[in-house]
């Protein structure tokens, strides 16, 4: 098992459009804009799934 813990940049990536995600349904809430909960959390993992899949492979 490696020692190194840093995530690798595809799980980061992916991390990171999730989040972006959340901060977009966020602010759509400030904006009145009404989203259930359901939608938040497709829209949270369609990001990852694309952020991840966008992310090329580094060779370790």
């Amino acid at each position: 098992m490696p020692e190194n813990k840093t995530p690798v940049p595809k799980v980061a990536a992916a991390g990171a459009a999730g989040a972006a995600a959340t901060v977009i349904v966020f602010l759509a809430s400030q904006f009145d804009v009404e989203m259930s909960a359901e939608v938040g959390g497709a829209f949270a993992t369609l990001f990852a799934f694309a952020g991840g899949y966008l992310k090329r492979d580094t060779p370790r």
